[in-house]
């Protein structure tokens, strides 16, 4: 059973029976069908079917010689709603399926960020992309959350908000910098991490550490993919499961100048989410890539 069906409104679906009869139904009427054809006669399909606004079930497998849908696995997805980022990513093949990883050095986080390509049969078709080590295109991320609390924001005027804006956007210049091997970038980020350090040790003996923290981006278990995120809402809405009849919401999260979409089942988040208030949970990470045919 996936993990993060629950987050698309399946938490019932817990017996292999109720999984099977799921994913037939997503087989006998799909949404959207995919197949990229080989000149050795092999295949690879993607089968979809959408249980609410942007999110469903992918079933990936091929046709055989009888004409019949062999399926090799199933996930949970949502597909980004947000504004396009354009970075330089590169894109992996996970080693036991047809399914990849997606990589970017992202100057907002200062980290490799690392997400599940929800739209990898478009990777395949591509064939071009294949073969770059990386390239420049289009991302939208978006993620899936089994747990969350809802917090209150925390308190700033405009002229802190606006100071903290900009920070950033030098932090994010010293970090484009720095990895151009700019020594100068390299002292100024050291000293900067060393201020900020002294602050959090003068502030955390009289504050929660959640006052201190606006935002924060941090990797969640083992799995790659997964993180631990706060960000500030920006948006809410929820819609149905018109299968299973719960309830899910839909979060637009800024969490250190990244906008994510969130799905996250209500049952499993505490609170009532509202645009200013803050988010905080565990997510899988996903993105539409955009690719052309070039």
């Amino acid at each position: 059973m996936h993990g993060y069906l629950r987050a698309i409104g399946f938490k019932n679906i817990i017996s292999k029976k109720a999984l099977a009869e799921l994913l037939s139904d997503v087989l006998e009427t799909p949404t959207e069908q995919k197949q990229v054809n080989f000149e050795n006669n092999e295949n690879i399909v993607e089968i979809r079917k959408e249980y609410a606004n942007g999110v469903g079930i992918l079933l990936h497998g091929y046709y055989n010689e009888e004409k019949q849908f062999q399926m090799e696995y199933y996930v949970p997805y949502i597909k980004g709603t947000g504004n396009p980022m354009n970075e330089e990513i590169s894109i992996t093949r996970h080693l036991n399926r047809e399914s990849f990883a997606g990589v970017c050095e992202d100057m907002r986080l200062g980290v490799a960020l690392i997400y599940y390509v929800e739209n990898g049969i478009d990777f395949v078709e591509n064939s071009s992309y294949s073969h770059r080590s990386s390239f420049r295109t289009d991302i939208q991320l978006a993620a899936l959350s089994s747990s969350g609390m809802i917090l209150l924001p925390v308190n700033k005027t405009q002229v802190q908000a606006e100071k903290s804006r900009i920070a950033s956007q030098n932090r994010r210049q010293l970090i484009s910098a720095a990895q151009a091997g700019d020594e100068t970038a390299i002292e100024n980020l050291t000293i900067e991490d060393l201020d900020t350090y002294t602050k959090i040790n003068q502030r955390i003996r009289r504050e929660d550490v959640l006052t201190i923290v606006d935002t924060s981006f941090m990797p969640y278990g083992v799995e790659c993919d997964q993180y631990s995120i706060l960000g500030n809402i920006l948006d809410m809405s929820s819609y149905i499961n018109h299968y299973s009849g719960e309830q899910i919401y839909f979060l637009t999260i800024d969490c250190n100048d990244l906008c994510i979409n969130i799905a996250i089942n209500r049952d499993d988040l505490i609170g009532e989410p509202t645009v200013g208030m803050r988010f905080k949970g565990s997510i899988w990470l996903q993105a539409t890539v955009h690719f052309t045919n070039n």
